[in-house]
């Protein structure tokens, strides 16, 4: 993280000293008045010991008791910070977030120098792996926070402790491989099908190295992204760090982070061999007075290979983008040039870029622009998967200057396992008129349609037969949207053969565990009609279970561990009302 400062402050010395190649150090603003004020900020945060640990709670045995908290949206974020930093990078989202009713899953804590040797990179070794792994049992939450600067035992410090392991600033393909297990973590503590990655500068590029080499990839064979979110991330590099400054602010110009975000090396000439490729010795990689401790860009313990650059490497189109970059006095963000900050100078995807002025420091702090940058997806084939009869927030934001379309348009995705009856409830709605929209999949054609001017929405009642659909929500963002998500609900019962009626909200029934294993606990509050019928079902319609219920509260517990693993549906019938949860079985006892 204080990579952040390393410009700003080597400014302040540049009537001391002359280089060539200004250029790559983008040099000559060192009266600028913005940058000494920026560098009073610095020091104020350096002398500030109070977050000498990471923000609280740290660990899964700490936020153990928010097991069963709220998921609010329909896939969980995971926050990766920066080189230097730790995930008190996040501390005034973090802040924010919690404000607003998020449920935080915690830091999730790698140590990726555990051999404690800088000089040689073990990862693929089968004797010793650098990236240790200190998670397990995470609670399912809204957001969590990968943290890099932790200890041998996994302790998790924070910005003002610079761990002797320097795990923070390991290589970039170190950084890859942790970003592959914490997806699989939070994937196992959802039971979610994708995640949302956000990275502050490097950190975008470590979960770009997860993104662009399929070997990474969770068992299946897929990556489980719906959305890449960068903020003040050098796509193109960066040569913004440099010996005798620097070090001062906690980077080591010998590190491996430093020679993978090099744009260029000083004396070579070349280019980053990490990002544009090349071979891994110091002979290409010859930059500034000292030699990096390894050239082992690959991190397969040996030297001289021929490396395919992550800038030359195919990036998946199956998930959405947004990129956020900052000018400041025409200087980028005083770490990364406002070319190399934008992913669309590097591949042609589909992605909104949003601009700031911000220090590069300060970019993480920016609720405004993450937030617009959290922007649900504009298209149909990149829709967010949503359950039926589940609760969720979403944002009607103002979208950036290169959207394809002015008028943010929020697409889900639902399928409905037989023929039934749907609703859509909404609340909380920022910006008038509202639209919702009902499609058919694939061929996107619509089967409801309808804009609203008043809050709270409830949609008329649709009958859909068996398949996939997609929910789309439209209106026009602006500049204080963001901070008012709606609140949305699908509303599906099967079609019942006596009544046709819609779901009934008075029954307050609560499932878990969900993801099951084998007994899922039952609870049935506010129960308004003396006697009703309990089945299981599958997504075929067969019934496997069925039980009479009487009485205002219900509590049962259900043994289904002889099913197979799959989706089930509880279902609950009185006096010819319906309300049905959905219940995802894993594994077998």
């Amino acid at each position: 993280m204080k990579l952040r400062f390393s410009l700003s402050l080597f400014f302040t010395i540049l009537s001391f000293v002359s280089f060539s190649q200004n250029s790559k150090h983008l040099l000559g603003v060192a009266e600028n008045p913005n940058i000494l004020r920026h560098l009073e900020d610095v020091y104020t945060k350096m002398e500030d010991t109070t977050y000498i640990y990471s923000a609280i709670p740290s660990t899964p045995e700490i936020v153990s008791d928010r097991n069963g908290a709220p998921q609010h949206f329909p896939y969980p974020i995971i926050f990766i910070h920066g080189l230097t930093g730790s995930a008190d990078s996040w501390l005034d989202f973090y802040s924010y977030a919690l404000n607003q009713g998020w449920s935080y899953g915690g830091n999730i804590r790698f140590n990726l120098n555990s051999d404690n040797n800088l000089f040689y990179s073990n990862i693929f070794s089968a004797s010793q792996i650098d990236v240790d792994d200190f998670n397990s049992n995470l609670p399912a939450a809204d957001f969590y926070l990968v943290n890099f600067n932790c200890g041998f035992d996994g302790t998790s410090y924070g910005d003002n402790f610079d761990h002797p392991s320097q795990s923070n600033q390991a290589a970039i393909v170190k950084q890859g491989l942790a970003i592959k297990h914490a997806v699989k973590h939070v994937l196992d503590a959802t039971g979610k099908d994708k995640v949302i990655l956000m990275g502050h500068s490097m950190g975008g590029l470590a979960i770009r190295q997860y993104l662009q080499n399929s070997n990474l990839w969770q068992q299946d064979g897929a990556h489980h992204v719906a959305k890449l979110i960068t903020t003040g991330t050098p796509h193109g590099g960066s040569n913004a760090s440099f010996p005798g400054i620097s070090g001062f602010l906690g980077v080591d110009e010998s590190s491996d982070a430093v020679r993978d975000l090099r744009r260029s090396y000083f004396y070579s000439g070349a280019q980053g061999v990490f990002l544009f490729g090349g071979v891994e010795n110091a002979t290409v990689m010859n930059d500034l007075l000292a030699g990096f401790y390894n050239y082992d860009v690959n991190c397969n313990g040996s030297e001289g290979n021929q490396i395919t650059g992550l800038n030359q490497k195919n990036l998946p189109n199956n998930l959405d983008f947004s990129c956020i970059y900052s000018d400041v006095a025409g200087i980028g963000d005083g770490v990364v040039g406002t070319t190399q900050a934008r992913l669309k100078s590097y591949y042609t995807v589909v992605c909104e870029t949003f601009k700031t002025v911000d220090w590069h420091s300060n970019l993480p702090e920016n609720n405004k622009a993450n937030f617009e940058a959290f922007d649900e997806p504009d298209y149909y084939n990149l829709s967010y998967k949503i359950d039926l009869n589940e609760p969720y927030n979403g944002f009607v934001t103002k979208q950036a200057p290169d959207a394809e379309y002015a008028i943010d348009y929020d697409d889900f995705v639902f399928t409905t396992p037989q023929s039934g009856m749907v609703k859509v409830h909404l609340a909380n709605i920022a910006t008038y008129p509202f639209g919702v929209s009902i499609l058919g999949h694939p061929n996107y054609n619509y089967i409801f349609d309808q804009t609203y001017q008043n809050d709270p929405i409830q949609t008329q009642t649709i009958q859909l037969p068996a398949g996939t659909y997609y929910l789309e929500f439209y209106a026009n963002g602006n500049n204080s949207s963001w901070q008012y998500p709606y609140s949305f609900r699908l509303e599906w019962t099967p079609t019942n053969p006596t009544s046709t009626t819609d779901i009934n909200d008075n029954f307050n029934i609560h499932l878990s565990p969900n993801p099951v294993v084998q007994y899922v606990n039952l609870s049935i509050r506010d129960l308004r009609y003396k006697k009703g019928y309990l089945r299981i079902q599958n997504e075929l319609g067969q019934v496997l279970y069925r039980s009479e219920v009487e009485g205002d509260q219900i509590d049962k517990s259900i043994d289904i561990g002889i099913y197979p693993e799959g989706v089930y549906f509880v279902i609950l019938e009185a006096e010819h009302k319906v309300v049905a949860k959905k219940i995802l079985k894993i594994g077998r006892q």
